[in-house]
């Protein structure tokens, strides 16, 4: 199975209605493998439109593949502004671009990148980009912060050790040593320090 990412954004599709009704005619028949963008409303044409939806491995991917198994009725061109993250693997970033549909073109489909930026994986960016159930980490204060208050929230035999006989500083470095440099939610974050240090610090 392919992993998979967690996108969110806005889309413009600048098409006449009824381009734009047939073209999730035909997503609606073909959703189970198709991976297109989940409207937050119904589809309107030219006007910004919230969505989210699930990236094949990257949601770029999606974008770029856009026209691949659709037949819109008309000219289309659908500009994508949006934010994707794949929990776990290093992919994080902003894109804004547009796909374009012509039939009558030398080449029918087209896309032009304007923006595209690389996002740092850190709990504290995580959270200002929509992401805060992924807010945790172990190598930034905010990140640290999140995931001492989900230890103390569960009562975890970890915080003596991490978090009262250590400095920020020393933890980073000794969960650095550990091979324990990660992001994650809290509550998985959490989890995963007790059972790979269980053996560490009680036996």
């Amino acid at each position: 199975m392919a992993n998979i990412s967690e996108p969110y954004g806005g889309i413009f599709f600048d098409c006449d209605q009824s381009v734009m009704e047939d073209i999730y005619r035909q997503i609606e028949e073909q959703k189970w493998y198709y991976g297109a963008p989940e409207l937050e409303e119904a589809p309107k044409s030219r006007t910004w439109l919230q969505f989210y939806g699930i990236g094949r491995w990257l949601f770029a991917n999606n974008v770029k593949r856009f026209f691949e198994t659709l037949q819109p009725t008309g000219p289309v061109s659908i500009k994508w502004d949006f934010v994707d993250y794949e929990p776990g693997m290093e992919v994080f970033y902003t894109m804004k671009c547009e796909t374009t549909y012509n039939p009558e073109a030398e080449y029918a489909t087209e896309l032009i990148v304007t923006e595209d930026y690389d996002l740092e994986i850190n709990a504290e960016n995580l959270e200002a980009y929509g992401y805060e159930e992924m807010a945790a980490d172990t190598f930034t204060d905010y990140g640290l912060f999140n995931l001492q208050a989900e230890l103390e929230e569960r009562g975890s035999y970890l915080l003596p050790y991490l978090f009262k006989d250590m400095s920020r500083r020393e933890l980073v470095a000794f969960l650095d040593e550990n091979n324990l440099r990660m992001t994650d939610c809290p509550e998985c974050l959490a989890s995963t320090l007790e059972e790979e240090l269980h053996d560490y610090f009680i036996d």
